[in-house]
C-alpha cells in the first residue's frame, strides 16, 4: 500500500475547487486515483461532480466537511495498488455506519484509477491548456473526455 507517508493537515489541502491542475501534477508521477461525487441525497456540503486527486506525493480537494476524506483516501490508495474502481455510499444506505455525516446526507462517490498515459485525461489537459470547456464521463473502467458542444 501507498501509506508510507504522512498526509498534510486536511485544511491546508482541502480548499481547492480544479481538481485539473492537481491532476496534471499527479499523473507527472505516476498514476493518480480520481474520486468523484457522482450522487447526493438530502444536500450536502458538496455538489455532485466535485473531485479528489490522490498522487503519489500530494492530495488535492474536498469532498465533505472533514467527515469522508480519511476514509475515501484509503480506498483511493487501494484503488492505486490494484487498479479496480470503486464505488462508495457514506449516509443512508452505507456499509460503514460508524463513518457520520454531521449534514445528514447520503453521498456516493466513484473512485478510479487514472495512468499517465490515459487518452481522456491527456485530452482532459490539452483541453485545459487551450483553455476549452470539456466533458468528463466515466463509470470507472472507461473514461471519454471531449471538448463541450457551443451552446
Amino acid at each position: 500500500m501507498n501509506s508510507a507517508r504522512p498526509d498534510p493537515d486536511w485544511p491546508l489541502f482541502g480548499m481547492v475547487d480544479d481538481a485539473r491542475p492537481a491532476l496534471q501534477a499527479a499523473l507527472a508521477e505516476g498514476p493518480a486515483a480520481l474520486a468523484t461525487i457522482i450522487a447526493l441525497g438530502g444536500g450536502g456540503p458538496r455538489p455532485v461532480g466535485t473531485q479528489m486527486v490522490f498522487g503519489a506525493h500530494g492530495i488535492s480537494g474536498f469532498l465533505s466537511g472533514g467527515c469522508i476524506e480519511a476514509d475515501v483516501e484509503g480506498h483511493a490508495r487501494r484503488c492505486l495498488d490494484d487498479g479496480r474502481p470503486r464505488r462508495l455510499v457514506y449516509g443512508e444506505g452505507s456499509p460503514w455506519p460508524d463513518i457520520r455525516l454531521l449534514c445528514g446526507a447520503r453521498i456516493e462517490i466513484l473512485v478510479e484509477r487514472i495512468l499517465p498515459d490515459d487518452p481522456a485525461a491527456t485530452t482532459l489537459l490539452a483541453l485545459t491548456r487551450a483553455r476549452t470547456p470539456a466533458v468528463w464521463t466515466s463509470d470507472g473502467e472507461t473514461r471519454v473526455c471531449a471538448e463541450t458542444p457551443p451552446q
